[in-house]
């Protein structure tokens, strides 16, 4: 599975690519002519799903000995890192979580942003692309950008072990253009 900013694989124009595996539904949501935004759809059961973005192992060693001074400065730094652990923690999907899930493409345990849409079916298409999907797209791929924005500005050495330089092109600038395109408070 691939990180949550990316290049285009599927994606044409303005348009949203979309890849389906035997696991996932990948979901291409363009950014630019060369980027996009990868979000996941995952069977959950026969009526709904986990929408994530993927963080790879960026967390890994942050929170393998989380102590009380180490929650401290998460909270302090990072406070939407922080909200996500907690509600991952809380099983507070709704409101966007950090989970740890297994990418079928490795078999290996990754960090994830998600949430849940539930009521769904998966008959066609058209009939999974419903106002729920789109409403845990829009929340995690907000959440996702709040968490990179936070990350690059409080310490961007960690951004830099996210995706190993990629996102470096990636500039404040277009983030608020992309907050703008999705509506949302870059401030939140």
């Amino acid at each position: 599975m691939r990180p949550f900013i990316d290049r285009r694989k599927t994606a044409i124009g303005e348009e949203v690519g979309v890849e389906t595996s035997k696991s996932y539904i990948e979901c291409e949501y363009p950014i630019d002519e060369d980027t996009v935004f990868v979000v996941y759809i995952i069977p959950r059961n026969e009526n709904s799903a986990w929408l994530v973005t993927s963080f790879e192992h960026v967390f890994d060693e942050l929170v393998s000995n989380i102590d009380e001074q180490t929650s401290e400065t998460i909270a302090d730094t990072w406070p939407t890192l922080a909200s996500l652990l907690y509600n991952g923690i809380k099983d507070r999907y709704q409101e966007g979580a950090l989970l740890v899930l297994e990418d079928s493409d490795y078999c290996e345990n990754k960090w994830f942003v998600a949430s849940i849409a539930g009521n769904i079916s998966f008959e066609t298409l058209e009939d999974l692309f419903g106002e729920r999907i789109q409403q845990a797209v829009q929340l995690v791929i907000s959440k996702s950008m709040t968490l990179w924005i936070e990350l690059s500005e409080n310490r961007p050495d960690i951004l830099r072990e996210i995706w190993k330089g990629f996102l470096k092109g990636l500039s404040t600038a277009v983030a608020a253009t992309v907050f703008a395109f999705l509506g949302i408070d870059s401030e939140q």
